[in-house]
């Protein structure tokens, strides 16, 4: 997905075994994965599902600034 000419965000799977969320920027390029090469832990369900809820709480917050500032 491209939000802008300059922000991409992208999931994909390694080798159909390992999970990848890219984000890059004119900034920085960030790249999160699992921890082990062929399995998927308990702790990496855990951070994706900590990422998930962060991220969550990111759109809520800049929708509320953007409805507050189109008032």
């Amino acid at each position: 997905m491209t939000a802008d000419p300059y922000t991409y965000v992208n999931t994909m799977t390694v080798q159909d075994v390992r999970p990848c969320l890219d984000f890059d920027t004119r900034e920085a390029h960030v790249s999160i994965s699992t921890t082990a090469a062929e399995t998927v832990t308990e702790q990496d369900v855990a951070v994706a599902r900590h990422i998930f809820n962060a991220t969550a709480r990111y759109l809520a917050e800049c929708e509320r600034l953007h409805n507050q500032q189109a008032a």
